[in-house]
């Protein structure tokens, strides 16, 4: 993902572990275990990078936040789909 013109605000990046997600299998350990990698860029280069915590259950990753235009690391897991909004399309 690249925004190429970073306003004042707050932006979120997850990961979603899809195939789980969408069979229901919300405790899985699976994407722990993926060795799944998150690179930050930006004009300059590579800023920061992310690996997935590993031995963690859940199939959403909230790797980090951008506030007022600086990465703050979150690393947190989620196994709760019910109230993403941006997940339940049926609202």
């Amino acid at each position: 993902m690249t925004i190429s013109n970073l306003g004042n605000g707050l932006y979120k990046y997850y990961v979603a572990d899809y195939t789980n997600c969408s069979n229901g299998y919300i405790d899985s350990e699976e994407m722990s275990y993926s060795s799944a990698t998150v690179g930050v860029y930006s004009a300059d280069g590579l800023v920061q990078t992310f690996h997935v915590p590993t031995n963690r259950p859940g199939v959403i990753w909230e790797v980090f936040e951008i506030r007022n235009k600086t990465i703050v690391p979150i690393q947190r897991y989620y196994n709760n789909l019910d109230n993403k909004t941006w997940w339940n399309n049926e609202k």
